[in-house]
């Protein structure tokens, strides 16, 4: 592509050597540079590719936003997005869901009310001791 053109994805032009990205041709009705049949998928700037389904290859977002909109190109692989996991369906669908960490009731021991019950305990034992003391 280096004896081609400059000419990025949607650029006017007039023949297939002005566009100078990997699977782009002229076309001739719209008369800019477009990307071929067999890589319909778009960056809208210098990329075309096919469409990738999770865990393919890929070498650009778009080609896994195609098929999944949750899933992105990351490492020259399509992965789900937000720390999402795939879901197959039985129909060989993927959904990306959120993980879900079973957890169970969280509890919560207050440094402060532990210190009262200390308390309280100490003064209930002073008390009786002096209760003992003045009852004889």
């Amino acid at each position: 592509y280096a004896s081609r053109g400059q000419k990025k994805f949607g650029d006017k032009c007039d023949n297939t050597l002005e566009c100078g990205f990997p699977g782009s041709i002229c076309d001739p009705k719209k008369k800019s540079c477009q990307c071929t049949e067999d890589l319909p998928v778009t960056n809208h700037y210098d990329k075309c590719g096919k469409e990738a389904a999770v865990n393919e290859s890929c070498f650009f977002n778009e080609q896994c936003e195609m098929r999944y909109f949750q899933t992105e190109c990351r490492d020259g692989r399509c992965i789900c997005r937000f720390e999402m996991s795939p879901i197959w369906g039985k129909d060989g669908s993927v959904e990306c869901k959120g993980r879900q960490d079973k957890r169970g009731p969280e509890t919560y021991i207050d440094p402060a009310m532990i210190g009262v019950l200390v308390g309280m305990a100490l003064m209930f034992v002073i008390i009786c001791v002096v209760l003992r003391l003045f009852s004889q």
